[in-house]
């Protein structure tokens, strides 16, 4: 299923990718469904008409529906993946994704640092909602065909190249969804002129005045009256005239010195994004101000506005820098407290740096009713697999979690100390060029009890041996 250069090739494509659905699927029997779903595919292809892209119809694992998912013509092809995908179907069905009663009560995916489109949309094809932060999508294009593709009028798909970190940037944040508009920057040219000459008018009338008065006085007491009535009149109309001056000028004046507040303030957002990180909070753009427990718009990259209010799972894999996860979590702290997230998947990359933080995270989000588990290092080659085609996941809370990272510190001080491996992050190479990534993949749901199609076993004892770390039953005693 390979696209070439031509929309008439690319339709083409279109076909084989509905008909290998077909075969894949029951789900897609009716002749009427296959018609709409195919001239939908062909609009979604023509979207970037020329690039070379290859379209692959999925099956899901619990249920009967399909979804396609296109990738860069000649990327790596996914392996050993399918027992992760079963795992994820399992949690995203579990938390609700399938619940919704109306296009109003839609619950959401939101991944943070995807690094795999079939999850997108393998969410999108259970019925959530999906929205994407991510920096360095391997292929927006590709993402944003798969999005058109599953998009559905009651399931969004809304892909933000941004990241989500514990700051937000205004800039990143204008970027993401609409245009912050400041203040321009004032030129006080024209309101110093103002001023200016309000000031000379006032100043005009004293020797103006003082110029009548001088004049000689008649002796005529009825001209002298009359020429001190005149007087009188001139005085007050001068009078008058030098008020509406400095009313114009305090007017002027003001204006000026908005307008100065407002580069000042223009000059301080710049100062301040200049040394922010890029990024967003998923607080800034997932709750609202002093009502986190609501519903909030959220503007997509077109400049629609879309209702965000359960999310079923927050997933938050970003693999940008070893301290991407934490800072991510700390931007979710509003949310993660809000109810409103069902389960979270996360990663322990066991950096030296941020995993005393992250397990200060994991012990908060336990005191607000989160049960936590792991699967353990998707490096290790003899993971189990249930015989529902999942990983097994072990419960786990922060005590363990505490455990496992001392451990890990200990083992990782006597190899560089005695030259068996080198370690960089969440990687080891020791001196036969074998690379292993400690990172250990954790749910949490809200509650004490996970999915029922979730495979989650007991707590599991950890073993390291040989560079590896893994986890497995408990022994009965």
């Amino acid at each position: 299923m390979k696209l070439l250069r031509g929309l008439p090739v690319l339709c083409c494509v279109a076909l084989c990718a509905g008909h290998a659905s077909l075969q894949q699927s029951r789900a897609i029997s009716n002749e009427g469904v296959f018609a709409e779903r195919l001239a939908g595919v062909r609009r979604c292809l023509a979207l970037h008409a020329g690039d070379e892209m290859e379209v692959q119809a999925v099956k899901q694992r619990y249920g009967k529906d399909s979804f396609l998912v296109a990738r860069p013509a000649g990327s790596p092809k996914l392996v050993a993946k399918a027992a992760l995908h079963n795992t994820y179907e399992a949690l995203l069905r579990g938390a609700g994704c399938a619940d919704a009663a109306d296009s109003s009560s839609t619950p959401w995916f939101v991944d943070v640092g995807t690094d795999d489109d079939e999850v997108l949309a393998l969410a999108s094809s259970l019925g959530c909602g999906v929205s994407v932060l991510d920096p360095e999508l391997k292929d927006v294009r590709a993402v944003d065909m798969t999005r058109c593709m599953n998009e559905e009028p009651n399931r969004p798909f809304l892909v933000f190249q941004v990241s989500a970190t514990n700051t937000t940037n205004p800039e990143s944040l204008a970027n993401m969804t609409h245009s912050i508009v400041f203040g321009e920057s004032s030129n006080s040219t024209g309101s110093d002129a103002a001023v200016k000459k309000a000031l000379d008018l006032v100043a005009a009338a004293m020797p103006a005045k003082a110029a009548l008065l001088s004049k000689p006085t008649m002796l005529n007491n009825i001209r002298r009256k009359a020429e001190e009535t005149r007087e009188k009149e001139a005085a007050v109309e001068q009078a008058q005239q030098a008020a509406a001056a400095a009313e114009k000028a305090a007017a002027a004046a003001k204006v000026a010195a908005a307008e100065k507040a407002a580069a000042e303030e223009k000059a301080k957002q710049l100062a301040a994004a200049a040394v922010l990180e890029n990024g967003v909070m998923l607080d800034t753009v997932f709750t609202k101000s002093g009502e986190t427990s609501a519903s909030v718009q959220v503007k997509s990259a077109s400049g629609d506005s879309v209702s965000v209010n359960k999310i079923s799972v927050l997933k938050i894999t970003p693999r940008s820098e070893p301290a991407a996860t934490v800072k991510a979590l700390q931007g979710a702290k509003k949310l993660l407290e809000s109810g409103r997230v069902q389960c979270l998947i996360t990663e322990m990359n066991f950096d030296l740096n941020t995993t005393e933080s992250f397990i200060s995270h994991v012990t908060d989000l336990e005191k607000l009713g989160f049960s936590f588990a792991h699967l353990g290092s998707m490096d290790y080659s003899e993971l189990e697999i249930s015989s529902a085609g999942q990983y097994e996941v072990f419960k786990t809370d922060s005590k363990q979690l505490q455990e496992l990272f001392e451990t890990y510190k200990r083992i990782r001080s006597f190899d560089e100390r005695s030259g068996f491996r080198v370690y960089s992050g969440s990687l080891s190479l020791d001196r036969k060029g074998h690379y292993f990534d400690y990172t250990d993949l954790v749910f949490a749901c809200k509650g004490s009890s996970f999915p029922e199609k979730l495979s989650v076993l007991d707590k599991g004892d950890v073993r390291f041996r040989n560079g590896v770390w893994w986890i497995e039953r408990q022994q009965k005693k």
